[in-house]
This record gives C-alpha cells, sequence and structure tokens, in this order.
C-alpha cells in the first residue's frame, strides 16, 4: 500500500496487532477503518508513521520485533500506547479472577463485537489458535475456549504421524477428501466448523436474542459454509482498539 507523508495536522492513527505469525496494522479514526494489511519491514513503518498522530499496539507474540518496533517509534517522536487487558473496559466485565491472564487479544475482539451490538454475543477467531468468548447483553464475560487453529491441526497431524501427508500449497475446499491430503483438510475445517454449532447451542441455552461475531485470519475459509447468521468482520480487533482513541491519559509520556 502506498502511503502519504503528511504534514500538517490528522486525525488518523495507526493501530499494530502483533501476533504469533505476523504483524497486521489499521489506519484508523476514533470512527472508522481506513485502511489494513501485514506490516512489511521498519520502511514501511516508518512510512505509516509519518502519517498518524499516535500509535496503538496490541503484541501476543514476537517479543523480539516489538522491541524493533517500539525502537522505530521511539525515534519517529510518535506518541504510542501499548495496550493490555483489564478488569474492565468500555462497559466489559473480565470473567478472569487473573484479568493478566486472559490474552490481549481476546479481550480486543470481545471490546470490538461489544462496540457493535448491545446483544448477547459470542467470539469466534481463527488465527494460530481458535478461541470463542461468550458475553452477556451487560457486558459480562462469561469465559471460552481455547484449541488449535487449523493450520496448527494441520501441521501437528503431518509432524506426529509417519504416513499422513499434506498439500502445502493449497486447501481442499470440499467437505469430504478422496485422498489422504483432502481428508486432512476437510477434517481440521469440519472441526472448526463444528464449533460454530456449540457455540450457537451454548448461546440458545442462555439468551433469548444473541449474535456470533467471526474474525480471525483463517476465518474466510470457514465462514462460506456456515449457515447460522453471523457477522464476519476479520479485522474485529481493530475496532476493540479503536476504543482507546481519546482515553484519558491517551499515551504513555515515552517509551522505556
Amino acid at each position: 500500500m502506498e502511503v502519504k507523508s503528511v504534514s500538517g495536522p490528522t486525525n488518523e492513527y495507526l493501530c499494530l496487532d502483533i501476533g504469533n505469525s505476523r504483524v497486521k496494522f489499521a489506519m484508523v479514526t476514533a470512527n472508522e477503518i481506513l485502511c489494513t494489511g501485514n506490516l512489511d519491514d521498519d520502511n514501511h513503518l516508518q512510512k505509516l508513521l509519518e502519517q498518524c498522530k499516535g500509535v496503538y499496539i496490541a503484541a501476543v507474540g514476537q517479543p523480539e520485533r516489538l522491541t524493533r518496533i517500539m525502537k522505530t517509534i521511539k525515534a519517529s517522536h510518535r506518541p504510542c500506547q501499548e495496550l493490555h487487558t483489564s478488569a474492565q473496559a468500555f462497559g466489559l466485565h473480565c470473567a478472569y479472577s487473573n484479568p493478566a491472564k486472559l490474552g490481549l487479544d481476546r479481550w480486543l475482539v470481545m471490546l470490538g463485537a461489544r462496540r457493535h451490538s448491545s446483544k448477547a454475543f459470542a467470539v469466534l477467531d481463527f488465527g494460530t489458535a481458535i478461541t470463542c468468548d461468550f458475553v452477556d447483553h451487560n457486558g459480562q464475560h462469561h469465559g471460552g475456549w481455547i484449541c488449535p487453529g487449523i493450520q496448527m491441526m494441520r501441521q501437528s497431524l503431518m509432524q506426529k504421524t509417519a504416513q499422513v501427508t499434506v498439500n502445502q500449497q493449497q486447501w481442499y475446499p470440499g467437505n469430504i477428501g478422496k485422498d489422504t491430503e483432502e481428508c486432512v483438510d476437510s477434517g481440521c475445517l469440519a472441526l472448526a466448523k463444528g464449533l460454530f454449532d456449540r457455540a450457537e447451542q451454548c448461546l440458545k441455552n442462555q439468551f433469548c436474542d444473541y449474535e456470533i461475531f467471526v474474525c480471525g485470519g483463517d476465518s474466510h475459509r470457514v465462514v462460506p459454509d456456515v449457515t447460522q447468521r453471523i457477522c464476519h468482520m476479520p479485522e474485529l480487533i481493530f475496532y476493540g482498539m479503536m476504543n482507546f482513541i481519546g482515553e484519558k491519559p491517551r499515551f504513555q509520556a515515552e517509551l522505556l
């Protein structure tokens, strides 16, 4: 993506999602996402910093890359805030007795969903791991699930079984495989898709009205065949981060 340099005032902020396998960015205002993409390198980051007013960071992996990113941001003199899970924020209340143990990515996608819904909801995030969290209409988090992501399932089968192979070049999109590679892919996807049924049943058992949000880098592999009424928002984490724009104190005074 080509990024223009700006010298005057701007209301745009840079949000960085530093995950286990990649770094994603979004240029946002307080009300909308302007553009998103994968962060390529330090030069790419510098160009993004030239057009933003400040930076918000959500980091759950790659500590060495986080350190490099922080140094680049500090050199740009852009204010920056690294986000953390808390006991409550923006009407959402964490179910964990120790909120610090709840992954920040889970917390932020719940905040993003809460921004879009006043109903009870579940959020399914299909990333390196698959997570599902349940929140009632009052904003109380009820807990959730964590299980291996579909890529992790696939790699585990390849590494732990002697005669099972996978097609590294593409995913088999069908429901039932007719050779080993197809069976691996269709099996991993079937397990992932089964979470929708279980999540909806849990919601039906407790709430009269609810919504299901779906996000994450692998969500496009499971959404097309899902028949339930769902809201597919791949960039939900950035909507969660946007809640913090305008909060006081808005930024850390200095990066350490």
